[in-house]
């Protein structure tokens, strides 16, 4: 054994943070057991740390998780004192116990010690009980006596028959090694635990137990001693606390010590039943103590971490775990199915309880007999979608009974024995006919309820989002076509043709529609009452960080709240029998009971299975938990009070006497007092709809949103507010508490993710105050927009779930080869199950970035999200320190921009020449309108994302500051005005576009968007006429309610559309699956707006329901040009095809169209076939016209672009003349010459890519641009280290010198605060700048 070995060794690990043992993968029990001794021989605890020697470890995990979980116990001092001393007089008898049991055993086999465990009686052990009575000066009960011994006994006797069916399995003879109190460390994270009882199998693997003592107050017992509620008992904190705590053990195990696995953690609930003698003592006497096997309801507290040793067996253990929680969330997401959830959850406890203790798998079995009973064809039709998945789900994993049981019944077979009166091959056998009868029964019943949810539903849903029918007439499900390689890496989600993409983007598009009317709502009452708010603030004199003293308790960070803290403990302390004076029944609870009510009633009784008596005591149960009765001024049913509280169904009632005085001075002021009651009126809203506690969310919640560098600057001055910003800048690189959601981990999230309720901590835990924002408006806007997306995405979580679902087990596409369908030799196209493809993948990460909010998943090394994180915040920084007041590139960037749209224009399929400069003319004559139209339709989501918090003198104008904060640094002091040269030239382009657009579009009689096409009416119907602005009626679509927003939807759609082909954008609301990889993320940093301008000029051939009209790339187009429909042969192809057309091109090109139109309609007609052979569901909805004429439209434009990329090559040629003959260019002599070459040079290179190979070379030289930090990093430590021998050695140095680096001091470092480099390098402040540029050019 290696490692550390002396306490000087110890003393070294803790000091530095080394590991202290050795471990190797094929580590033995016997290693293990000699490392652990070896702690416990020179680790000791003294005032509460471990420690060796002098060096003691900074925390402990019961402190640890003390501080996540903090806990003021109310009552008297000395009972609490006392209860904790009765906690130690039960823990050192389980110790005493365990101990000498152990001796009695000591040497003996496994076999023998079960047996000799089983013979133990009690006298054996008595002696060893009176030392610890006479220490602590107490006493056991005769019953108390006996349970504790009998728990001990069973305890240990658990893990002897686990170690005898690793020995049966193994054929070895291990014997387990069992230590208490044992103590364990980790010197790298500072802390160290006891775990109170350890055993280490013969296998390396580890039983986890702790101890828990409850006293049981005689309100929660009955005659006998048993507890009457577990939950007032062990609660739902408790339970967290314990699985927390017992985790950290497991992990110190295995990383530490070497354990090879955790076979069991679990918490051993004590019930101790000992009353009061007075109000400060409890009695000497411990009448009775209870175990879990020895009182039922102490068994709800099931194993945290379980195996059995029979693999298949244990992965169905956990699929019943992962049927836990998501049934646990359910009952605090779904309140109003709580019976039925809570009846649900008990079974499936219950049923792995028997699993795991009994090995009895009767509760389940019966379990999925009355599932399946349930399922006939009428109930699965009147279903809803989100209860029919769920009835699949569960019925699938639980029929995996069969297959993971037969490792299990083998075992049965082969070394049991005897269980009960039957052999175990007997029992294994009963099983195996169970589940047999059992699983042929659901596995019909799967079947019907799949064909009700394909056939039926899905079927109906993709038909009501998309329009498109997936089955043939006989019910088939029809391939779809295939998107291609390209397509699947690069198409936003609306590009792709596949109906089930389709159907999700229509979805998300109707939860942003509504998240988007709720939150102006939302938006413009924060506007309003805050704007009131400052006045007040102006008028008294007062500024914003006197808002912060009167509105925020510096002890919690969030709003003061409304009574104080004495009120506050007074509450803690109230018992359920009077919470009748200090509650109220809140507003909705009358409706809820007599709904609740009568749905008990009915159900008690229709079921014939119960008797009269039966059915009484179960409906009077029922009211003993919910009925909030007064009699005689006290709660008939205390119970039912208690149980309202903890589902905030009740409130307090009013009590101005108990206000604190903070919110007593807000309510002095109008202004303030309508503030502080919109939050409350809010965060009441958003408790319920998010379904969290009051104690996450109470109503005076400030959401937990992080401090911008601006903010910092601002709160803390010039000094201070920078190196926080700095600080908080690098810590910004590992995953945080804002990164991660209220329920998930950063890693690990399967739920819609609920963000701003961590609170910020220190590294020791302790509560971070001061770290959150106190822009209150912007925080409150911020929250109500998650917490609006989040309501609204669980409305159709279950549909987007169900197409998951669909594409994964149904769905097929056709099945192709050179561009075309593959058929057999019946002539009917072949087909293959999607599941085949990369479909599913692409469509699963769509489905993480908009319903779990995961936008890169996690895959890197231990997959925690960390290295993903940091390389994403490399990137981020790595943009504004290049593009950051990079006014060359943004003026290049709008120049490419500008001439596409230009051509766009010219082309006329989204919009004409006459609309286009209809709308230039019109953003300036009506300016009101443009800018009106554009904030209303808002198709990049400007002002979703950054809500205009301080209120627009004109509605759509834009904003170079940050229209979301108040104070100038704030408003000013940001990212946004980096990125104001590009944002300013794109927004101006975009508006454009959309106004361009508008002319284009109508709404036909039947509420549907669609595109001027020849001899269409649509006079008074475009999308410019239908919509009006006015400061009194705002801005409008004069359209029926029912068709605004199909209306709404669709146009947004076309102009994101629009805007990708034209420069490339990429929504946020429509983003592509390389956005989803990490290194798709580094590959396309500077590129991501290449996909678009590719896609028009390779994208194939396809109608694009988009912009409601077939669609083909550039080149694709000029393509259709040189079919050979007579297929001639090669000589004969390039003599009366292709120099004809070479030339007739040549021709159009440089005489700018003059020759006639280039079209071969033959070749065309040829290629119309053959995609419509291709695309079949087209037929009826593409003519032959229509392709002609958008083909012919690409090829004009294609021309057009080549005309002005040589315009631009030919403006740069003349300006790179030397036209004084002296040798140098005459350009470079001039500041604004140079900059002139160097936009012309990158709009050419914007625009020239897709035919020059030099240009396209230039755009991947630098595959990862990210990697340029290091590079950077580099010259700047070789710049200054030159610098600094220049200083001490001078220029002209042996080694080094000029030579070496010719740049001047602070040239890079400069250059990593963003903007600065962009700012000095258009100003040429540099002559290495002037140098380099007049290189490039």
């Amino acid at each position: 054994m290696k490692g550390c070995t002396t306490q000087e060794d110890f003393q070294s690990a803790i000091e530095h943070g080394y590991a202290i043992n050795d471990l190797h993968p094929n580590q033995t029990q016997e290693t293990t057991n000699q490392f652990l001794d070896t702690t416990s021989k020179n680790i000791t605890k003294v005032e509460g740390r471990y420690a060796a020697g002098s060096k003691s470890l900074e925390k402990t995990v019961t402190e640890q998780i003390g501080k996540k979980y903090a806990y003021n116990p109310f009552g008297d001092k000395s009972l609490l004192e006392d209860q904790a001393n009765i906690g130690n007089f039960i823990h050192d008898i389980n110790q005493e116990f365990t101990l000498i049991m152990l001796k009695e055993i000591e040497g003996k086999s496994t076999q023998a010690s079960i047996e000799g465990l089983k013979k133990m009686e009690l006298p054996l052990i008595s002696e060893g009980l009176k030392k610890i009575e006479t220490q602590y000066g107490r006493s056991l009960g005769p019953q108390a006596l006996v349970n504790s011994f009998t728990g001990i006994r069973d305890l240990l006797l658990e893990v002897y028959s686990q170690q005898r069916v690793i020995n049966q399995i193994t054929k070895t003879s291990g014997v387990p090694v069992i230590k208490t109190e044992q103590v364990i460390i980790d010197p790298k994270r500072n802390i160290g635990g006891t775990v109170d009882f350890l055993a280490i199998l013969s296998d390396n693997t580890a039983i986890i137990r702790d101890y828990k003592t409850k006293i049981t107050k005689f309100t929660n017992r009955d005659v006998d001693g048993f507890i009457l509620d577990f939950e007032k008992t062990v609660t739902k904190t408790d339970k967290e606390k314990y699985k927390l705590q017992t985790g950290e053990y497991g992990r110190i195990l295995r990383q530490i010590y070497g354990i090879k696995s955790i076979r069991k953690v679990e918490v051993i609930p004590i019930s101790v039943n000992v009353d009061t003698q007075s109000k400060t003592k409890y009695k000497t006497k411990i009448d009775s103590i209870f175990f879990p096997r020895q009182d039922k309801l102490l068994e709800k507290i099931l194993p945290f971490s379980t195996t059995t040793g029979f693999k298949s067996l244990d992965d169905f253990i956990r699929k019943i775990d992962e049927r836990i929680e998501k049934t646990e969330k359910a009952i605090r997401e779904n309140p109003k199915d709580r019976d039925q959830l809570l009846d649900k959850l008990r079974k499936l406890e219950t049923s792995k309880k028997e699993i795991l203790i009994n090995h009895n798998m009767n509760d389940l079995l019966d379990y999925i007999k009355s599932l399946s009973s349930k399922v006939n064809e009428a109930e699965a039709n009147d279903m809803e979608l989100a209860e029919l998945q769920e009835l699949i789900s569960e019925l699938k994993t639980l029929s995996g009974i069969a297959e993971s049981t037969y490792d299990y019944r083998k075992y049965l077979t082969e070394h049991v024995n005897k269980i009960g009166d039957k052999t175990g091959k007997e029992t294994a056998d009963e099983i195996a006919n169970k589940i047999g009868q059992i699983i042929t029964e659901t596995d019909d019943k799967i079947k019907l309820l799949e064909q009700v949810l394909y056939q039926s539903k899905i079927v109906a849903l993709i038909e009501a989002k998309t329009g498109f029918k997936i089955t043939d007439d006989y019910g088939n499900f029809i391939p779809f076509s295939q998107e291609g390689y390209f397509g699947n890496w690069f198409y936003q989600l609306s590009q792709f043709e596949n109906p089930i993409f389709q159907s999700l983007r229509k979805i998300l598009d109707d939860v942003n529609y509504k998240v988007r009317q709720e939150q102006d709502k939302v938006v413009e009452e924060i506007t309003n009452t805050e704007n009131k708010v400052y006045t007040w603030l102006r008028n008294s004199g007062k500024t914003h960080s006197d808002l912060v003293k009167i509105m925020v308790n510096p002890e919690t960070d969030n709003f003061w709240s409304k009574y104080s803290k004495e009120f506050g403990q007074l509450l803690a302390q109230v018992q359920p029998e009077d919470y009748h004076q200090y509650y109220e029944v809140g507003e909705h609870y009358e409706d809820w009971y007599k709904n609740k009510l009568q749905q008990q009633t009915d159900k008690f009784n229709l079921d014939p299975n119960l008797s009269q008596k039966e059915k009484e005591d179960g409906l009077t149960r029922w009211k003993e938990n919910n009925d909030l009765t007064i009699s005689n001024n006290k709660p008939l049913y205390p119970q039912a009070w208690y149980n309202a509280k903890k589902y905030n169904r009740l409130k307090v009632k009013d009590r101005p006497e108990s206000y604190n005085k903070n919110y007593q001075y807000i309510l002095s002021i109008p202004e303030l007092k309508a503030y502080y009651e919109m939050f409350e009126k809010y965060n009441q809203y958003f408790r319920q709809t998010l379904g969290v506690d009051y104690s996450k969310l109470p109503n005076n919640f400030l959401p937990n949103i992080r401090k911008t560098a601006s903010e910092r600057l601002s709160e803390f001055g010039a000094l201070h507010g920078s190196k926080s910003a700095v600080t908080d800048f690098f810590k910004d690189f590992s995953v945080r508490e804002d990164d991660k959601s209220y329920d998930n981990s950063f890693d690990e999230r399967k739920s819609i993710p609920i963000f701003f309720l961590n609170r910020f901590r220190n590294a020791d835990e302790s509560l971070n105050v001061g770290e959150k924002s106190y822009q209150f408006g912007r925080s409150l806007a911020l929250f109500a927009k998650m917490a609006l997306n989040h309501q609204h995405l669980e409305m159709v979580q279950s549909e987007i779930l169900a197409l998951q679902s669909f594409l994964s087990d149904k769905a097929e596409q056709v099945v192709q080869a050179r561009g075309k369908n593959l058929t057999d030799k019946l002539g009917n196209s072949l087909s293959e199950k999607l599941n085949k493809t990369d479909i599913p993948k692409v469509f699963d990460s769509f489905v993480d970035m908009y319903l779990y909010g995961v936008n890169v998943k996690p895959e890197l090394f231990d997959k925690s999200g960390r290295a993903e994180k940091m390389l994403l915040k490399a990137k981020e920084y790595f943009t504004l320190k290049a593009l950051g007041l990079n006014i060359i590139a943004a003026t290049g960037s709008f120049l490419s921009a500008k001439t596409q749209s230009i051509i766009e224009g010219n082309k006329g399929i989204i919009y004409t020449r006459n609309q286009y400069l209809q709308t230039l003319k019109q953003s300036y004559s009506e300016r009101e309108k443009f800018l009106a139209i554009n904030a209303f339709f808002d198709p990049m989501s400007h002002r979703l994302n950054n809500p205009r918090l301080v209120g627009e003198k004109k509605y759509g104008e834009r904003f170079y500051s940050d229209p979301t904060m108040r104070g100038w640094v704030n408003k000013y002091v940001n990212s946004r005005l980096l990125m104001n040269a590009f944002s300013i030239g794109d927004q101006y382009i975009e508006e454009v576009i959309l106004g361009s657009m508008a002319k284009n579009y109508y709404v036909d009689d039947s509420g549907n968007l669609r595109k001027i096409k020849d001899n269409q009416p649509h006079t008074g119907r475009t999308i410019w006429e239908l919509f009006s602005y006015s400061k009194e009626a705002g801005a409008k679509l004069n359209l029926s309610e029912e068709q605004i927003q199909n209306v709404y939807e669709n146009f947004r759609r076309a102009v994101q559309a629009g805007q990708s082909r034209i420069k490339g954008t990429i929504p946020e609301e429509d983003k592509a699956y390389w956005q989803s990889q990490l290194m798709g993320n580094l590959v396309m940093h500077f590129k991501s707006w290449v996909p678009g301008i590719m896609f028009e000029r390779f994208g194939k051939v396809k109608y694009d329901p988009r912009i409601d009209s077939i669609y083909m790339g550039k080149y694709v187009a000029l393509g259709q040009e040189f079919k050979n429909p007579d297929k001639l042969a090669a000589k004969e192809y390039f003599r009366q095809i292709v120099f004809p057309k070479v030339g007739q091109f040549a021709k159009h090109l440089l005489l700018f169209g003059k020759v006639g139109k280039l079209n071969n309609k033959a070749a065309k007609q040829l290629a119309f076939e053959q995609w419509l052979d291709m695309n079949p569901h087209y037929k009826n909805k593409v003519t032959f016209e229509e392709f002609d004429d958008i083909q012919q439209k690409q090829l004009r434009s294609m021309m057009q672009e080549l005309r002005i990329i040589l315009l631009f090559a030919t403006l740069i040629l003349m300006l790179g003349f030397d036209w004084d003959d002296d040798g140098d260019k005459d350009y470079k002599q001039y500041l604004l010459t140079r900059k002139l070459m160097s936009v012309l040079y990158k709009t050419k290179q914007e625009m020239s890519f897709v035919y020059n190979p030099v240009d396209f070379a230039n755009l991947i030289k630098n595959p990862i641009p990210t990697i340029g930090l290091v590079s950077d990093v580099w010259k700047t430590i070789a710049n200054t280290g030159d610098e600094i021998l220049d200083v001490l050695f001078g220029e002209e140095r042996l080694i080094g010198g000029t030579e070496n680096d010719k740049q001047p001091i602070f040239y890079n470092s400069i250059k990593f605060v963003p903007g600065l480099g962009g700012f000095s390098r258009f100003l040429d402040f540099w002559n290495t700048d002037v140098q380099y540029e007049n290189n490039q050019n």
